[in-house]
């Protein structure tokens, strides 16, 4: 019975390790970072399961922490824009007339906020670049197009997120071997051929629903039905 027990206790001491190790990995590997909200985009959507159209809003926040924009060529030698976002959970908001939608904080360099402040076009692609994985994710299908409402967040205040560190050598190496960086903080003018590169679309599988994703996105289904 003592074996058993001490077999036990062994298995789970094992186990809890590994939770330790990992969390140890990650906090070593990462940052945290406190987003600034900049602007809301929205746009309707169509959600399986609910009849009525739903909002997915998109906080569009920003931290000097995430990655600037760069250029970049393809497999073709055609440039592209290498746009780094971090993405925050899904969670459930109410907009100014008590309607329920869902929302996300999305996390861009400084530079492409303002770009996106300055040309509406820009703003736009930028939020359909954003969208994207959220609709892969979440399995939602556009209604309709991206509105702008006059406010800089809706909700609170964004909430802290996790990123991963980038070490400075390898930032180097990438640009001197294949990436054009856009302009420092100090100028936020970005180069002609900002206009005429394009932006790839997602085609990385986005990171599976948590369980805590998943049960508000049913329980969202529950009240808008």
């Amino acid at each position: 019975m003592a074996a058993k027990s001490d077999a036990n206790y062994e298995y789970m001491w094992a186990e809890y390790k590994k939770v330790l190790d990992r969390n140890k990995e990650i906090e070593e590997n990462s940052i945290e970072i406190y987003p600034e909200p900049s602007f809301v985009a929205r746009i309707p959507c169509e959600l399986e399961g609910v009849d009525e159209d739903i909002s997915v809003v998109l906080n569009l926040c920003q931290s000097i922490h995430v990655d600037a924009p760069c250029e970049t060529p393809d497999h073709t030698g055609q440039m592209r824009v290498r746009l780094p976002l971090s993405c925050g959970p899904l969670r459930e908001e109410k907009d100014g007339a008590g309607n329920q939608c869902v929302a996300f904080d999305v996390v861009f360099h400084p530079e492409v906020i303002t770009r996106c402040q300055k040309e509406t076009a820009f703003k736009e692609t930028v939020a359909s670049f954003a969208f994207q994985n959220i609709q892969r994710k979440f399995k939602v299908t556009p209604a309709g197009k991206f509105q702008f409402p006059r406010i800089r967040y809706m909700g609170i205040r964004p909430a802290k997120q996790r990123i991963r560190k980038k070490t400075a050598s390898k930032k180097v190496e990438e640009i001197g071997k294949t990436k054009t960086p856009l302009p420092s903080s100090d100028d936020d003018k970005l180069p002609p051929s900002m206009f005429q590169a394009k932006i790839p679309k997602v085609k990385a599988e986005p990171p599976p629903m948590t369980k805590q994703e998943a049960k508000m996105l049913e329980d969202f289904r529950k009240h808008v039905v």
